[in-house]
């Protein structure tokens, strides 16, 4: 029989981070950012977290919100439709 090879090294790859920093070509840009949540709760806990968890890490990931940068608003939808702060 053939004697056992030693083992592999382990990765030394990072982890990705949760939140992304900004990129340098969006840093001095200014926008205006909608989202559209389902609030009705047809989709379940899990996918509300879900979005829930998208909305934090992209905000996050923004250089700069408010009037001279990305301006953020969010529409809940549950069976009727409320406007959270608006542009």
């Amino acid at each position: 029989p053939e004697p056992t090879q030693a083992p592999t090294e382990a990765p030394t790859t990072k982890p990705t981070p949760t939140i992304p920093p900004a990129k340098e070509v969006c840093k001095e840009a200014k926008a205006d950012l909608a989202f559209l949540v389902d609030g009705s709760w047809s989709i379940g806990d899990d996918n509300f977290m879900k979005i829930t968890h998208f909305l934090y890490s992209t905000m996050g990931s923004l250089d700069l919100i408010g009037p001279d940068g990305t301006q953020v608003c969010h529409m809940i939808i549950p069976t009727t439709m409320s406007i959270q702060p608006i542009f």
